[in-house]
């Protein structure tokens, strides 16, 4: 895939899990107000990559103390990508951030908001096959979605629209997710093996049944490195 369909990442800084899912909270798999995020048009510009930053920040749904991040390009350091469902109907990045706002971490702070990275959407709350990039990619900031601190603070959280339980992910919503996964894995160095839905790395359901993860990663076009990797 060429990378011209992506936005080229320049070095200035930015401006501009799944939360416990289906069986993990028994509710949906959670989402950031539409002035914090960034809506791809077709995946036709490059993803933004990380710029040397300091910050502190507290992971959402974890217990573990402050995490500093003393250069974004280094802790992250992408190491995973993390495949999630919303386990709804329908969805946007707006009404996901919405309802994990609503939510608090086992020690009682509220969720700051979509807990993240990407959203995909089905054609119901935002177009089918959307790309939608959240404040947690634009900030390069650990996610709230997998509900174990080394998927949170190194998985890239992506999350499409969707209850794969009664049925599974759309065309569109097939391509754009396999056209970010590759974008992900050439930038980022991220073996197949790495690849990984909720479901694999906690007891929940999410993805859903109909999310049929062998065979989207072996229309993964990437490199010898990664290829050689896949099942």
């Amino acid at each position: 895939m060429s990378s011209s369909r992506f936005r080229k990442l320049d070095p200035l800084p930015f401006s501009a899990a799944l939360l416990l899912c289906l069986s993990a909270i028994g509710g949906f798999c959670l989402a950031a107000e539409p002035s914090a995020v960034r809506v791809h048009r077709g995946l036709m510009q490059q993803l933004r990559k990380p710029v040397a930053q300091t910050k502190l920040l507290t992971p959402d749904n974890l217990d573990e103390a402050l995490v500093t991040i003393e250069d974004a390009s280094a802790s992250h350091d992408w190491k995973y990508i993390v495949l999630h469902h919303t386990a709804t109907n329908s969805g946007s990045v707006a009404s996901i951030d919405a309802a994990h706002k609503r939510r608090r971490d086992s020690a009682g702070r509220p969720w700051k908001g979509i807990g993240y990275h990407f959203l995909i959407g089905n054609g119901n709350g935002m177009p089918d096959g959307k790309v939608a990039e959240t404040f947690r990619w634009e900030e390069q900031i650990a996610g709230a979605h997998a509900g174990v601190l080394q998927y949170n603070q190194h998985g890239i959280g992506i999350a499409l629209v969707g209850n794969f339980e009664l049925e599974g992910p759309t065309d569109r919503q097939q391509t754009a997710l396999l056209e970010l996964i590759e974008r992900l894995v050439t930038d980022y160095g991220i073996p197949a093996e790495n690849i990984l839905t909720h479901g694999e790395i906690r007891a929940t359901q999410c993805p859903g049944r109909f999310f049929d993860k062998p065979t989207l990663l072996k229309r993964v076009t990437i490199s010898d490195r990664v290829e050689g990797s896949l099942p």
